[in-house]
């Protein structure tokens, strides 16, 4: 006979999930410099989750092509432009920071 043991951790994880149609309190921030190729399926990628996130800021890193024009063209996309390349994507995402508002944050390369 075997028995089942639920931990407090599994048990509120489960009372915390939300239903699929609730927007996650995250925002994710893309730093890209010159990526306009794959900006686009990166977006769409984020658009196309499950459960919805609450915001998504593209960090054009003073790309030289369309990275931020592509990326302006989504809705519920926020784009920052450094006023020069921050020289890496941490620096990037750091920039991005003051543009936060929701509980949690999620970084993507």
């Amino acid at each position: 006979m075997s028995h089942i043991v639920q931990s407090p951790v599994t048990s509120n994880l489960q009372k915390e999930a939300a239903p699929l149609h609730e927007r996650l309190p995250v925002t994710v921030i893309v730093p890209a410099y010159n990526e306009e190729n794959t900006i686009a399926q990166t977006l769409e990628s984020l658009r196309d989750q499950t459960i919805q996130i609450e915001k998504i800021i593209v960090v054009d890193d003073y790309s030289t092509d369309k990275t931020g024009e592509i990326a302006k063209g989504y809705e519920q996309v926020t784009v920052v432009r450094p006023p020069r390349n921050t020289g890496s994507k941490a620096g990037a995402q750091t920039f991005a920071l003051p543009n936060v508002t929701s509980k949690y944050t999620i970084a993507i390369d």
